[in-house]
């Protein structure tokens, strides 16, 4: 089995078969009926559970976690200090950034795009090529279709938290509570009166398509 190991900061293809002390050197640890395609990129101190099985061009950041039985499409790209739970499933090229966390039996469409820090629950499904910005984070058994709401105004960033809840910065709230009460929520965090009004275009279009029926 060849892998590529990082040597001196670059990637090396190393047969592990012959050269089973390079994993432990790295402190890489490869769960029991692990499959890895062609041209597979393990950074240090990744872990992969049981019958995990990962596709052509995969890359794996430093510290990365695999769970039991994850599976990885062809071109996959995870960034450090990513977690997946258990059955994870990803498409072809998925992107993931730093930090990453995703619950178990988590599904996510070819093409997905999630930021640092993002954090999904279990049984979350994202259809093909949606995007999340850094640090949205999703309960159990989300569902999204497309790319959610994300407006980044003149302060914090504006995003679609669950299906009927936005997010500014950390606050979070079902659409109803930020149409009756957005004034309050902002001057408690010290916006100015212009950027009260800004937030509330943004929610206002947020709301509005958000409700609207597919």
């Amino acid at each position: 089995m060849k892998i590529y190991l990082k040597e001196n900061g670059e990637w090396k293809l190393f047969d592990v078969e012959k050269d089973s002390k390079e994993l432990a050197k790295r402190k890489i640890l490869l769960g029991n009926y692990v499959c890895l395609g062609n041209d597979v990129c393990l950074g240090n101190y990744v872990c992969l559970g049981n019958y995990v099985c990962l596709g052509n061009d995969v890359r794996l950041g430093k510290g990365v976690r695999l769970g039991e039985g994850v599976s990885l499409g062809n071109d996959v790209r995870l960034g450090e200090g990513v977690s997946l739970g258990n059955y994870v499933s990803l498409g072809n090229d998925v992107r993931l950034g730093e930090g990453v966390s995703l619950g178990n039996y988590v599904s996510l469409g070819n093409d997905v795009r999630l930021g640092e820090g993002v954090s999904l629950g279990n049984y979350v499904r994202l259809g093909e090529g949606v995007s999340l910005g850094n640090y949205v984070r999703l309960g159990n058994d989300v569902r999204l279709g497309k790319s959610p709401i994300q407006i980044q105004g003149t302060r914090h960033l504006l995003y679609q938290y669950d299906y009927n809840q936005l997010g500014i910065g950390c606050e979070i709230h079902m659409i109803e509570e930020w149409e009756k009460n957005y004034k309050e929520i902002g001057k408690q965090h010290g916006y100015t009166d212009e950027e009260i009004k800004e937030y509330k275009l943004y929610i206002d279009l947020a709301a509005k398509r958000m409700m609207k029926k597919e």
